[in-house]
């Protein structure tokens, strides 16, 4: 007989075994779960990358595991505006919601999806909206006298356009450039008679901020692919070289100035003795607030520009002439008009531009000045004295739908070949949708940290001239003035999601507007003409008709009591006098043998 015994401990299993079965089975439970979670998947796309205002958009939700699609999931869509549960596809495995939107912008959404048994998942979508595109709108209805006084964006007749040359052999070149631009009438005295006269300074690469003369070559149609290498390129008169003969570099050395803002040709005007370029220096970034002396000139020999400067617009520390207002786009006014209304002062600039926009106007302003009107020149560090025509507080909502990426980049004067209309013209790029600071979202354009109001383009703002005259005579406050237009040069300019655009310059006796698409290394020139409009010489109140009422207007603004008109000067001395009421009054008696001969030159 055997006795055999059975301890306790003998009938378990030992501890190191029981720990390992139980270990196994552990990552048995955990493996098998995380398998089914790991083929979890949430795929969402739409059906358009962009739409317009009120297009209906559908959004998708595919929600599968191990590439089966999951049953009986709630799928939701959360959009800044709205939230709701998505739905089935009819006959399909997908789930779908569609809706319009009433406003542009890079409009994001967060696509959800949830299900007892497989993972839950979240992922972001976005759908670029666009405002339904019209190449110019109205403000308001303008009055027929309105439009007959007034450049309306209609009469905007496109030539084509022409690329800046290549400049391996010089210290510049013209890519990612042309930021600033001015016509220079004398300019290119040798070149061919191709109805395109005179030449263009312009600044080059924004790193190097140097000027180059070109003579103006004959624009030519873009092809509809967006293909450039057949247009005509401007011929170099100029190298680039440093127009501000070392200035540029103290004042960055100085206050961090870096970027090149506008330039502006103006004969020589007091006790100048040569024609000169104006130039204006800013800092780009400025969140502090920086103050600095901004604006100079030089002389149009490139190799011996004989810079003074810089200068002050108006005070230091007074935030209305703040640096960051006043230093970018520049150009000249008609002569008449500047001595009718500011004194003698011919140039306008200022810096519509919402990087680092605390204390920026929030629209693009308009400072007057004239640093020619000093007994001599003035010292570097000087302030000009200036009148503000046009700027926007940023304590107020004064311009229609400001956005803080609203970059306004050149400006000019516009007439009539006939100078029978005119306007003031400002160029930029507008953002269209709700402003996002932070990264880039995904369709976003550009990559880089900051403000985002995607979508954006290029637009050509019409201000009303009679109503800066106002603002000039104490008779309208400098915010209470807005676009009479907007025209939007989409069918003409490159593709670009960035809407960048480069500064203006204008032929006031041909009518011919210069504008630089930066186009990365290849910008091009678009050129338009102005058409000369239907205007019937001597008509002063624009009603079709030269009457006595007309010799009645011409009398008091000859005596100060009526706004100045630019075509009543029929004698193109300049000035409105008692002669040109008199050469009215002699019409009116003998049309046949006192015509009118409405020249009225080129404003000078």
């Amino acid at each position: 007989m055997f006795d055999v015994r059975y301890s306790s401990r003998s009938k378990r299993f030992p501890e190191n075994v029981r720990f390992m079965f139980l270990f196994m089975l552990l990552v048995v439970l955990i493996s098998s779960v995380s398998a089914a979670y790991a083929e979890t998947n949430l795929t969402t796309y739409t059906s358009t990358p962009t739409a317009q205002i009120n297009e209906s958009v559908t959004f998708y939700a595919h929600y599968t595991n191990n590439s089966i699609p999951i049953v009986y999931p709630v799928c939701t869509i959360t959009f800044d505006d709205l939230s709701a549960e998505m739905q089935k596809q009819e006959g399909a495995d997908n789930y779908t919601f569609t809706r319009t939107f009433s406003s542009a912008g890079n409009k994001g959404c967060e696509i959800t999806c949830n299900h007892s048994e497989y993972a839950g998942m979240s992922v972001a979508e976005y759908v670029m909206i666009y405002p339904v595109f019209t190449t110019y709108s109205y403000v308001s209805d303008l009055p027929n006298a309105d439009r007959a006084r007034l450049v309306l964006p209609e009469e905007l007749e496109y030539k084509g356009a022409f690329r800046l040359p290549k400049t391996p052999d010089q210290d510049s070149r013209w890519g990612y450039g042309g930021k600033a631009l001015t016509y220079y009438p004398g300019g290119d005295p040798e070149g061919v008679d191709d109805n395109y006269p005179g030449s263009l300074f312009g600044s080059g690469h924004v790193y190097h901020n140097l000027v180059s003369e070109v003579a103006i070559p004959v624009p030519a149609a873009i092809s509809e692919t967006g293909e450039i290498s057949d247009l005509n390129i401007a011929e170099t008169l100029q190298p680039f070289a440093d127009i501000t003969g070392g200035i540029k570099d103290q004042l960055h050395e100085q206050f961090d100035v870096n970027d090149f803002g506008g330039l502006a040709y103006l004969p020589a005007q007091g006790s100048q003795t040569t024609d000169k370029l104006y130039w204006n220096f800013f800092q780009y970034y400025n969140v502090a607030n920086n103050d600095y002396p901004s604006h100079g000139y030089s002389e149009l020999n490139l190799s011996d520009p004989k810079a003074e400067g810089a200068w002050h617009i108006s005070p230091y520390e007074d935030p209305n002439y703040s640096a960051k207002r006043t230093t970018n786009y520049m150009f000249d006014v008609p002569r008449n008009w500047g001595d009718a209304h500011l004194d003698g002062a011919y140039l306008l600039t200022g810096r519509g531009d919402g990087c680092g926009s605390a204390g920026n106007s929030h629209g693009p302003p308009l400072y007057s000045f004239a640093p020619y009107l000093k007994e001599a020149t003035p010292p570097p560090n000087a302030s000009i004295n200036s009148t503000i025509l046009l700027m926007y507080p940023p304590s107020g909502d004064y311009f229609p739908d400001w956005s803080p990426c609203d970059v306004w980049e050149g400006g000019v004067w516009l007439a009539s070949e006939n100078k029978s209309k005119s306007a003031v013209l400002i160029i930029g790029r507008k953002g269209l949708g709700q402003s996002h600071y932070g990264g880039p979202r995904p369709g976003d354009c550009g990559g880089s940290k900051g403000y985002h109001c995607d979508p954006y383009e290029t637009q050509f703002l019409f201000y009303d001239t009679d109503e800066l005259a106002e603002v000039a005579r104490g008779e309208r406050e400098y915010y209470n003035i807005t676009p009479y237009a907007v025209f939007r040069p989409k069918e003409h300019f490159l593709p670009s999601c960035s809407g960048s655009v480069g500064g203006a310059a204008f032929d006031r006796e041909r009518g011919l507007l210069y504008v630089v698409q930066q186009n990365q290394e290849n910008p091009v020139v678009h050129v338009y003409d102005i058409a000369s409009g239907e205007a019937v010489c001597g008509d002063l109140n624009h009603d079709g008709d030269v009457t006595s009422a007309d010799v009645l207007i011409a009398l008091m603004i000859a005596v100060g009591s009526h706004e100045y008109v630019d075509t009543a000067d029929l004698n193109c001395d300049g000035h409105v006098t008692a002669l040109d009421a008199r050469l009215l009054l002699h019409y009116l008696v003998d049309p046949d043998g006192c015509p009118l001969n409405c020249g009225w030159g080129n404003g000078e």
